[in-house]
């Protein structure tokens, strides 16, 4: 699938990305995360939009970071995601999104919203969710790998050069 720009998108969405905007200007992220997940229930290749719910999300856990139980929250959403990711990439790519919102900067968090992704045929959100993990938190070998790879498929050799490179330092 390719991405798709918010001016090239259906109606309904530039009402839910606009709301999400401003809402995120306010500091309300909450409300931005709901409006921009709104936004890709309706177009799920909006790369724009699912780079802003990423920055959202990072923002709110940076002002309030999760707990310790955060992690063990998400367990049972892990498991759904696992079985839908087969039958129904995208459902799987929503709730890996939503899993996102609770611990943005968590790496499991993150390969299970890269796999849904690659499955859904979305590999720029894949990639989008490692880069905004690699930026927050400290990268390990095995996520500039993923990283490195789908450069590679997406054909970013320039980029994968760079990951390539910073795992060998």
């Amino acid at each position: 699938m390719a991405e798709v720009r918010i001016t090239d998108a259906p109606q309904g969405v530039r009402t839910f990305y606009d709301k999400g905007v401003a809402a995120m200007e306010r500091g309300n992220f909450d409300y931005a995360m709901d409006m921009f997940e709104a936004a890709l229930e309706i177009e799920p290749r909006l790369l724009g939009v699912r780079k802003l719910l990423h920055s959202a999300a990072i923002r709110k856990a940076k002002a309030n970071p999760p707990g310790k139980l955060a992690a063990a929250k998400t367990m049972g959403s892990l498991l759904k995601h696992s079985a839908q990711l087969k039958k129904e990439p995208l459902a799987a790519l929503k709730t890996a999104s939503t899993l996102m919102r609770a611990d943005p900067l968590n790496p499991r968090i993150a390969k299970a919203l890269c796999a849904a992704a690659e499955a859904a045929g979305l590999p720029e959100a894949a990639i989008l969710a490692l880069e905004s993990l690699r930026e927050n938190s400290a990268a390990n070998a095995d996520t500039l790998y993923e990283l490195a790879r789908l450069y590679q498929a997406t054909e970013q050799f320039d980029r994968e050069y760079e990951c390539r490179s910073e795992i060998a330092r």
